[in-house]
Order: C-alpha cells, then sequence, then structure tokens
C-alpha cells in the first residue's frame, strides 16, 4: 500500500532538518513512501534545508498563510492510498509509517490518530509539563470527542473523496473540523498507541501563543457548527474564567502517573499555568469571535 506523508512547514531552519531525518529514516518499504514537505511562505533557509534531500518532494503555498491550506496544496500532488501527515517541529519513529499502516489493516478504520509523546528540556517547566498533559492527546479526544490531531493523523484517501480537504481559511483547528465532519458521517477513526512521533513541549511564552491561536480558531470550529457566538458571551467566559481559581494539587494524579518527579511547589505551579493559559485561550476566543462570530442576540 502506497502512504504519502505531508508536512506543512513556516520558518522551521531551526528543527525542521530532526523531522527530514526522521522521515527518511522510515522503515516502511522505500518504493511505496512517498514525502512531501509544502513551505507555507518561509522568509528563513527552510526551503534550501528540504532540498538538500534528494528523496522529498518540495511543494510551495504561498496564496494562503495556513497550514491547512499548506496540507490540501500537497494533497493535490499526493498519490498515496493512505495520507499520513505530522506537523516540521515532530520527529517520528522509524516504525512511524509501518504502524500506521498496520492498524488500518488490524482495525479496518478509515482514520487513524497515532501517539504524541514530549521532549522536555532539562529544566522539565511547569509550563512544559502542562503542554505535555493538554495537547495533541489523541488517545483522549479520538474517543470522547471523535476528532484527532494532525500532529499525527493517518487517513484514506477516500476519505477526502467522501468529506473533501481541510479548511483551508482557519488558523488553527481545522484538524478538529475535519476529522468531526468525518465521524459524524459515520467513517471510523480510531487510536494507534504504537504509530509515534516526538514533539518539543512548549516553553511558557510557546504555549501563550498556541493558546492564543487556537481560542481563536476555536471561534470558527463553532461557527462551522452552526453555534451561535458573539463577542459579549465570549468576553463574559474570559470574564468568569479570570475570578475562578484553579485546585493547586489538579494535576497530582498525572505527574504520579507518569513518574516525574515533582513536589508540591512544582505541581502546584502546572495548576497555575493551567489557569494562565485557560484564561489566554478564552481572551483569543473573544478576539477570534470578532472575526468569525455572529452578533449576541
Amino acid at each position: 500500500m502506497k502512504v504519502s506523508v505531508i508536512v506543512p512547514v513556516y520558518n522551521a531552519e531551526r528543527f525542521i532538518r530532526k523531522c527530514l531525518d526522521g522521515l527518511v529514516a522510515q522503515d516502511y518499504p522505500r518504493e511505496d513512501l512517498e514525502i512531501i514537505i509544502v513551505d507555507n511562505g518561509s522568509e528563513d533557509r527552510t526551503p534550501d534545508i528540504i532540498s538538500e534531500y534528494k528523496d522529498i518532494k518540495l511543494l510551495f503555498e504561498r496564496e494562503i498563510q495556513s497550514s491547512y491550506a499548506a496540507r490540501n496544496r500537497g494533497l493535490e500532488y499526493a498519490k498515496g492510498d493512505i495520507l499520513a501527515f505530522t506537523d516540521a517541529d515532530c520527529v517520528p519513529e522509524p516504525s512511524w509509517v509501518s504502524e500506521g499502516a498496520r492498524c488500518f489493516d488490524e482495525t479496518g478504520a478509515d482514520m487513524i490518530g497515532g501517539r504524541v509523546r514530549f521532549i522536555y528540556s532539562k529544566r522539565q517547566t511547569a509550563a512544559e509539563l502542562y503542554d505535555s498533559f493538554i495537547n495533541m492527546q489523541n488517545h483522549q479526544c479520538i474517543p470522547e470527542r471523535g476528532v484527532a490531531k494532525t500532529a499525527n493523523f493517518f487517513a484514506k484517501r477516500s476519505v477526502f473523496e467522501t468529506i473533501g480537504t481541510f479548511p483551508s481559511e482557519v488558523k488553527s483547528g481545522g484538524d478538529l473540523i475535519f476529522t468531526g465532519k468525518a465521524t459524524n458521517a459515520g467513517l471510523r477513526l480510531v487510536y494507534c498507541h504504537n504509530a509515534v512521533v516526538w514533539h518539543p513541549s512548549r516553553r511558557f511564552l510557546e504555549l501563550a501563543r498556541k493558546l492564543f491561536r487556537t481560542g481563536y480558531g476555536k471561534a470558527s470550529i463553532r461557527v462551522a457548527k452552526g453555534e451561535k457566538v458573539g463577542p459579549l458571551r465570549a468576553f463574559g467566559g474570559f470574564l468568569i474564567q479570570f475570578f475562578r481559581p484553579t485546585n493547586p494539587t489538579y494535576f497530582a494524579d498525572r505527574i504520579r502517573q507518569e513518574g516525574i518527579k515533582a513536589g508540591w511547589f512544582k505541581t502546584a505551579r502546572v495548576s497555575f499555568v493551567m489557569y494562565l493559559a485557560i484564561i489566554i485561550a478564552r481572551l483569543g476566543e473573544f478576539f477570534g469571535t470578532l472575526a468569525y462570530g455572529k452578533e449576541d442576540k
């Protein structure tokens, strides 16, 4: 079975080489593996670095600044029966593609979301721990919500023929819109524990930017679902969250399960990061409603 891997990229010269090295090291039969990187208007050396890899196809999406538009550009070129997606800052295990393909054979699924594991800095900050606890949790969002993240996602070509492509205009949340639409149409999405990619956990400023962006994108997701959203309601949610403290031991069980060495003070800091994170996401959602939402009635 032929597999096409599609990776959107933007200004990633700091880390793209690790991703590319992981992709070319896949143990899947090389004649059945196609690797496509879609540059979304990088202004650094990213395209030059990608061009060093002779077995990788480099495409460009310069009209729309969106990772989902870049993925759609890759879909136009891809020839695989299975389309595999990851992000430019992820490093796939050598068995990533083969495990994803095996999961299709074993489950008969239409789509698969794999496992995202996290890389910590030596300091293992509270923000990094929080990021690894709440982001890209395919093992939770697939069974609970019927959606998956494109940091580690596989789909049969027939899914795109049935559902269409990713929503190209959104900055964040397009993977949730797409996979939610697919599962609502009766297509089957399963979790594959053995298909693994690694992702660096974010420090606070990186995390804050991500949370604001996802909060902003949440407004577009709600509009796509036909929900009524408006600035007043979103701002009300922000104010409620601002005055709602978090339990300082909220992540104690998770820290213990993960075998992480953290005392009560660090555990409390992770919970405080959660408090700040939700506020930032709510603020992003407020500004998102100004762009995507409807008037409150």
